[in-house]
């Protein structure tokens, strides 16, 4: 009973930690994030590992850094120093160079993340309602 309660705690547990990565894409500067790895090739995936390179990216699918806030909360991608490559027009296994052909985008590295849109903008709506509730109190206790 407890090799059982072990291990279905192990598997709970690497689950869960497997399920914590956050998405990742690649920040350009004109605020796009591209969200799929683009397969390099054999030959480039080779020269990456052996002598370091950037993570390369499909131009399609994208996202704006800055989601607009529905349903009182909002996406956030957050740029790290890991540089990164968008290749518009795919990526070319015979340019041992660059791995792009066509001019590429450069970029950086973003984690996405979950943001709380804040309660700033029902303010004004609250502040009115609790003076509205703080006079009608003083007026009942001023009849009494």
């Amino acid at each position: 009973m407890r090799y059982i309660r072990n291990i279905t705690f192990t598997f709970l547990l690497v689950f869960y930690s497997y399920a914590s990565f956050a998405q990742t894409g690649c920040l350009v500067s004109t605020g796009a994030v591209y969200t799929s790895p683009d397969d390099v090739g054999l030959v480039n995936f080779l020269l990456i590992a052996i002598f370091g390179g950037v993570e390369a990216y499909k131009p399609t699918p994208s996202e704006p850094q800055y989601s607009a806030c529905v349903s009182e909360s909002r996406t956030q991608w957050t740029a790290t120093a890991s540089p990164c490559r968008v290749c518009p027009s795919g990526y070319n296994v015979l340019n041992l160079v660059t791995g792009c052909s066509g001019t590429a985008l450069e970029g950086n590295i973003a984690n996405k993340s979950t943001v709380y849109c804040n309660l700033d903008d029902y303010s004004l709506p609250l502040a009115a309602a609790a003076g509205l509730l703080g006079i009608l109190v003083i007026r009942r206790r001023n009849k009494l």
